[in-house]
């Protein structure tokens, strides 16, 4: 629609557009934007095409008007294409009467002949809206007659179900299975000659949630287990040995952490800055210092990042879902009390008994006795551990005994 040509070019490389919008109009490299500017940004993406005013984004995102208004400046000043695109057509609409989607469509708005001043605003962002959302519509409807009638034309018993917003639903054949994703696959990505492509992902499973939020072509493997246990080295095993995806909790944890981020404002806001380096970030050490020693203080962390967390892996999982993986390993400590099991297929139990976790970590980490107590004493028990694990994994011995283990249980996946 506003054919602007750097945000063509955001598109075109293929990477997330709203960090890249970021980049863009807050002046940072890609690499480094935070989650507090790609979060701006994406409310702004959104809002735009809705019209939005210094004051809606305000509220979204709790900042002040006047911050709200020159994010908005800042964003038509990188994409003029679209504030020339959105301005004129509010004045077409006006002198028409109507606003028309890019396969001519019409949608009449007459608001913007009202007398009224609230009547006439709204008006104005329909006008604004309408040709960017009809038309999304419009190559949603093409792409649905295209594989309606290709199904028909070759007689298939599978049918299409369902759309939403612009997703299609199919319920396949089973050996038609590969024949309707090729023919999804080119009718929604040829219903439109845009400027950009039009990229299709596509999920099969047994049901429909299946389908949308687990895809079963990749196994999900939860590890867990107390500090010292050795799941590093187990992890690293497995990734070695079977090409296991690894996403280590922790380390998400970490990235979202940094300063900057909505969780390192929330974590120096109740902790006080006495937690912080000499550079500003949080010092771990510290940090860990006061919430293995005090419960409740280590629930109020937990309450901060662990959500983020969750959200993070989320994506992670369904970025190499996407990808074919076949084994994605999610290690984390607190599996169980973050309720993991919900996107796992199985969840596998590092043990290793307590006199050995504590040698382990005084010896590796030069902890002394009493914060590896403190530690030990702030995680779950063994028997909660067995409660709700698939697998336990003993890990007290040799490592050699491990890997007979670990390649016994991977056999029988």
């Amino acid at each position: 629609c506003s054919g602007d040509s750097h945000l063509i070019e955001a598109y075109k490389e293929a990477r997330d557009i709203h960090r890249i919008t970021a980049s863009q109009v807050f002046h940072v490299p890609f690499d480094e934007v935070t989650d507090q500017q790609r979060r701006n940004a994406k409310a702004v993406n959104f809002g735009i095409v809705y019209g939005i005013s210094s004051f809606g984004l305000s509220q979204d995102l709790s900042i002040s008007r006047k911050e709200a208004a020159k994010y908005i400046d800042d964003y038509f000043k990188t994409y003029p294409g679209i504030k020339t695109f959105l301005d004129d057509t509010v004045k077409h609409a006006k002198y028409m009467g109507y606003v028309v989607t890019l396969f001519g469509r019409r949608r009449p708005v007459p608001e913007l002949a009202s007398s009224n001043f609230m009547q006439r605003s709204f008006g104005e962002r329909v006008a604004m809206n309408s040709p960017i959302q009809g038309t999304a519509a419009d190559i949603m409807k093409i792409a649905m007659i295209g594989v309606s009638r290709r199904l028909k034309e070759k007689h298939m018993k599978s049918k299409l179900v369902l759309q939403v917003h612009d997703e299609l639903l199919i319920e396949a054949f089973q050996p038609e299975l590969e024949e309707v994703k090729a023919i999804l696959q080119e009718e929604m990505e040829q219903a439109a000659s845009l400027d950009v492509p039009l990229e299709v992902d596509m999920h099969t499973g047994e049901n429909w949630y299946e389908a949308k939020y687990r895809c079963k072509r990749m196994k999900v493997i939860g590890i867990t287990g107390g500090v010292g246990a050795g799941k590093t080295q187990i992890l690293e095993y497995l990734n070695n040995k079977y090409g296991a995806t690894i996403c280590q909790a922790d380390a998400v944890g970490k990235k979202l952490q940094k300063k900057g981020t909505e969780c390192f404002d929330a974590i120096v806001a109740h902790f006080g800055t006495e937690i912080l380096d000499a550079k500003g970030e949080l010092d771990r050490e510290k940090l860990a210092d006061i919430v293995f020693s005090d419960k409740v203080e280590l629930s109020v962390l937990n309450s901060i990042v662990h959500p983020a967390v969750k959200e993070e892996i989320y994506k992670k999982i369904a970025k190499e879902e996407r990808k074919n993986t076949n084994l994605f390993i999610l290690e984390s400590a607190i599996l169980i009390e973050d309720h993991y099991e919900e996107i796992c297929d199985e969840l596998w139990y590092i043990y290793v008994e307590d006199s050995i976790r504590k040698k382990r970590l005084i010896y590796a980490r030069g902890y002394d006795s009493k914060k590896v107590d403190d530690i030990i004493a702030a995680q779950l028990p063994k028997s909660m551990f067995m409660k709700h694990c698939d697998r336990v994994i003993d890990n007290s011995n040799t490592f050699e005994e491990t890997k007979i283990q670990l390649d016994k249980i991977v056999a029988d996946l």
